[in-house]
């Protein structure tokens, strides 16, 4: 059996790892509001959606795989030449969570 056709679906999930199909992720959220009041000692319940690694799309690996490899040079490497990423007007080169924090502040920024 494949699992290349399964689509990714919403599930509210209890703390003691109860689930419940949902519709769609409003339907989701609206359930765990629902069973945080019904069942409050089964409470945070979330809203989760759930899909086969095989639906995982080989272009999100792969901008994933190359923010890692960003992510992990070397703050020399200004000097040394190659790739990198940085701050400017203040001319730094960012990695780690340095660069992580400052992609985070621009999409904020620039959230619409």
């Amino acid at each position: 059996m494949t699992t290349n056709n399964i689509p990714p679906r919403w599930y509210m999930i209890a703390r003691d790892g109860i689930a419940m199909l949902c519709a769609s992720e409003q339907d989701a959220l609206a359930e765990v509001a629902k069973a945080d009041q019904a069942w409050p000692n089964n409470a945070p319940h979330v809203a989760v959606q759930l899909a086969p690694m095989q639906s995982v799309l080989p272009a999100d690996a792969e901008e994933a795989a190359r923010y890692r490899w960003l992510r992990s040079r070397d703050v020399g490497t200004i000097k040394n030449g190659g790739v990198f990423a940085g701050l400017t007007p203040d001319n730094v080169v960012l990695n780690g969570t340095d660069l992580d924090e400052a992609i985070d502040a621009a999409m904020e920024m620039h959230h619409d």
